[in-house]
C-alpha cells in the first residue's frame, strides 16, 4: 500500500504494525516540521499511533493550549494533532485549522479514529468489510492493491461522468465499488462492532464583530485575507509558488504573497501562467483581454514569472493523460499542464485561488433586491451585468431574475420534482450515456440524490444560502486539483479556503460582493493599489481549459491515438453508438469537441484500470 503512493510521497516511506493493525506513510516534505517528523508516530505513554497528511494553520494557538509552547521546533503537525486527540478526545478535529487527513490507532479502546479537514483539501479513501477489515489511504489504488478487497469499476459513477451534472451527486462515492471518500468536515470511528461516521463541522454563518463603516469592513477583510496567505507561505525555508491566471482570485493571492515575501527578504514568488493562442480565432477580443491581464500581472513587483506555452504542452498529451485517477480529472488537463511545468522546475507547493468564486459569490443578491422592491438598485446591477460578462443583454438578463423574484417559495418547492425530472431527461438526451446504462443505474434516482446533496433552493436567510453552496461547489474541484497536483509531486494550498477567512465572509454584506455589475467587489477595492488595472477590471474570459481539451483531442486524433472505431469498441458498455457517431461528425467537421474529449478520457482511464493495480506497477 505504501509503495503505491510513491508519487505522492517520494521522499521517504515508513510502516508501523502490530498483529492486527498496520499503518504507513509516504512523505512529501512541505514544512520544516514534516521534515523532522517520522510517521507513523507513536505516543510513548498512551501507545496511540498516528499517520497523517497534514498542515496546520493554528500551530501557535494549539501549542499554547496543549502546554507545548516550549516544544514548538520539536513538535510536528501530526504529533500536535495526536496530542489534541489525547486532550480533547473525539472533539479534536474541531480544534484544528488547516488541511489534514489523519488516522489515530488507540490501543486503549481498540479503535481507529479518522478525520478529514473542513473543505476536503486532503483526501481520505476507505474500504470497510464488517468483521473482516478496514483499509484506508490517500488514493483508491493504494487500497485496491490488496487482493482481499473486491475489484470492480462503478458503472453508476461512470454514468455520472457521462452526465456531467451528476459529478456532485455526493461526497462519498468513487469509481470503484466498495471504496468510499470520507466527506469533508467528517470524522469516523472504527472498532470491533463499531462504525460511526459523523459530521464535526459544516459551513454556516458565524457571528463576528460589527463594523462602523465600509472602510472598517475592508480593513478587516484585507487583514484576514493577508493572514490566510501568510499562513500558507510559512514556514521558511520551504519555497512556495503560485498560479497566476490573469484573473482576480489568483492575482490577489500572488500579489499578497509577493509582498509578504519581499517584506521578509525572501526570494521572489515563482508564478505559473499559461499563454495560449488556441482561442484567437474564436475569441480574438476576449483572448486579447486575457493575455493583457496575464502580461500585466507578471510585471508586478516580487514576481518571478514562468510563462507556459500551452499550445506546445498540448502535444504532450500522453504525459498529461498517463495518470488520471478519475475520468473527471480529464476535464482539468489545462491545470495538469501547469502542474507538469511546475514539476519540471522542481516546485513542491502551489498556491491557487480556486475558492474565490464560491466564497465571494453574490448568489441571489439581485433577486432579493427585487423581492424587497429595491428596483433602482436591482435594475442598475442587471443592466451592468452583460458589460462585465461580455455576452447577453439587459432583457435576457432581466427575465430570469424577474421569474425568480415573483415565484413564491411554496410554488418553487412544488415544482422541484417535475423540474428535476425534466433536467434528468435533458441531461440524458444531451449526453453520450447509453439508455440501457441510464436505466440500470436509475438516472432519475441519481438526480434526486444529487438534489439532496446540494440541498439547494431559496433560503430566507441570505447568509445561510451563501454558506450552503460552499461544500458541494468546492469539494469536487478541490479534490481534482489535489489529485492532479499529487500526480506531479505537488501540494495545493488555497487561501480562500482558510476557515477563518470563510467564517469572516459568511456574514459579509452582499453590497461587498457585487457593485455595478462587478462581482467580488470588496476584493477589487482592497487590491486596487496592488493589482494592475488590466487584472482588476478584466472582463469575462473564454474557457481556456475547454479550448485546451479540444486541442488535446485534435492532436490525439492526428497522431492516431483517437478514432471513432477505437472509441466505439472501448466504450460499447457505456455509450450510445448513435450519439457517439453524431459527436464524432461534429468533431471531425470542426464543431464542438467536448464529448469526444470526454469519451477519449474515459477510454484512456478504462484501459488504465482494466486490471487491479499491483505493487510492481506502482512507480
Amino acid at each position: 500500500m505504501v509503495a503505491m503512493m510513491h508519487r505522492r510521497g517520494p521522499a521517504a516511506q515508513h510502516r508501523w504494525r502490530t498483529e492486527a493493525i498496520a499503518l504507513g506513510h509516504a512523505l512529501l516534505p512541505t514544512t520544516p516540521q514534516s521534515a523532522i517528523e517520522t510517521l507513523p508516530f507513536q505516543h510513548a505513554s498512551s501507545g496511540c499511533v498516528i499517520t497523517a497528511d497534514i498542515r496546520l494553520d493554528n500551530r501557535v494557538e494549539l501549542l499554547k493550549s496543549l502546554g507545548l509552547a516550549d516544544r514548538e521546533d520539536a513538535t510536528g503537525d501530526a504529533a500536535l494533532a495526536l496530542q489534541a486527540y489525547l486532550v480533547y478526545g473525539e472533539d479534536c478535529p474541531s480544534h484544528l485549522l488547516g488541511d489534514f487527513a489523519f488516522a489515530i490507532w488507540d490501543p486503549r479502546t481498540n479503535s481507529l479514529f479518522c478525520a478529514r479537514d473542513h473543505f476536503g483539501m486532503r483526501p481520505f479513501y476507505y474500504s470497510h468489510r464488517p468483521d473482516h477489515e478496514f483499509a484506508f489511504a490517500s488514493e483508491p489504488r493504494s487500497i485496491l492493491v490488496l487482493p482481499q478487497i473486491p475489484y470492480e469499476l462503478s458503472a453508476a459513477r461512470i454514468a455520472d461522468f457521462l452526465v456531467e451534472e451528476l459529478q456532485w451527486i455526493d461526497f462519498t462515492s468513487t469509481f470503484f465499488e466498495g471504496v468510499y471518500r470520507l466527506p469533508p468536515g467528517h470524522q469516523l470511528k472504527v472498532g470491533q462492532g463499531c462504525f460511526k461516521l459523523s459530521e464535526y463541522w459544516h459551513p454556516h454563518p458565524v457571528a463576528g464583530p460589527t463594523y462602523a463603516n465600509d472602510d472598517e469592513y475592508r480593513e478587516a477583510f484585507i487583514e484576514v485575507f493577508t493572514r490566510a496567505v501568510e499562513t500558507r507561505l510559512e514556514p521558511d525555508p520551504i519555497k512556495v509558488a503560485s498560479m497566476l491566471s490573469g484573473g482576480m482570485d489568483s492575482g490577489s493571492v500572488a500579489a499578497t504573497a509577493a509582498d509578504l515575501l519581499r517584506s521578509k527578504h525572501r526570494e521572489p514568488l515563482s508564478t505559473y501562467s499559461a499563454l495560449t493562442r488556441l482561442d484567437s480565432a474564436r475569441f480574438p477580443e476576449r483572448e486579447l483581454s486575457e493575455s493583457r491581464a496575464i502580461l500585466a500581472a507578471v510585471g508586478m513587483p516580487g514576481i518571478q514569472p514562468n510563462l507556459i506555452d500551452s499550445d506546445a504542452l498540448s502535444t504532450d498529451f500522453e504525459t498529461l493523460l498517463a495518470r488520471i485517477d478519475e475520468p473527471f480529472d480529464g476535464d482539468f488537463m489545462f491545470m495538469q499542464a501547469l502542474f507538469l511545468a511546475a514539476n519540471r522546475r522542481g516546485e513542491t507547493i502551489m498556491l491557487d485561488g480556486a475558492g474565490g468564486d464560491v466564497i465571494l459569490s453574490e448568489g441571489t443578491y439581485i433577486t432579493r433586491l427585487l423581492r424587497s422592491l429595491n428596483f433602482t438598485h436591482a435594475i442598475r446591477e442587471i443592466a451592468a451585468e452583460p458589460h462585465y460578462r461580455c455576452y447577453g443583454s439587459f432583457l435576457t438578463s432581466l427575465a430570469p431574475y424577474l421569474r425568480a423574484a415573483i415565484t413564491p417559495n411554496l410554488l418553487r418547492q412544488s415544482l422541484r420534482g417535475p423540474r428535476l425530472k425534466l433536467r434528468a431527461d435533458n441531461a440524458l438526451r444531451n449526453s453520450l450515456l447509453s439508455p440501457e446504462l441510464a436505466a440500470a443505474v436509475n438516472l432519475d434516482q441519481r438526480f434526486a440524490r444529487m438534489q439532496q446533496t446540494m440541498n439547494g433552493g431559496w433560503r430566507d436567510d441570505y447568509f445561510a444560502e451563501r454558506s450552503n453552496v460552499i461544500r458541494y461547489s468546492m469539494t469536487a474541484g478541490r479534490e481534482r486539483y489535489g489529485r492532479l497536483a499529487a500526480n506531479m509531486g505537488l501540494e495545493c494550498r488555497d487561501p480562500y479556503l482558510d476557515r477563518r477567512f470563510v467564517d469572516f465572509c459568511s456574514t459579509l454584506p452582499a453590497r461587498f460582493r457585487l457593485r455595478d455589475g462587478w462581482p467580488k467587489i470588496i476584493l477589487r477595492d482592497v487590491m486596487s493599489e496592488k493589482l494592475p488595472a488590466e487584472v482588476l477590471w478584466c472582463r469575462g474570459k473564454p474557457h481556456i481549459g475547454w479550448l485546451f481539451n479540444e486541442e488535446i483531442a485534435r492532436t490525439a486524433a492526428a497522431k492516431g491515438a483517437l478514432s471513432l472505431e477505437r472509441l466505439t469498441g472501448d466504450l460499447a458498455t457505456y455509450v450510445d453508438p448513435k450519439r457517439l457517431r453524431k459527436a464524432w461528425y461534429s468533431f471531425e467537421t470542426g464543431g464542438d469537441s467536448g464529448q469526444i474529449h470526454q469519451a477519449f478520457v474515459l477510454a484512456v482511464w478504462l484501459a488504465q484500470n482494466a486490471l487491479r493495480p499491483t505493487e510492481t506497477g506502482a512507480r
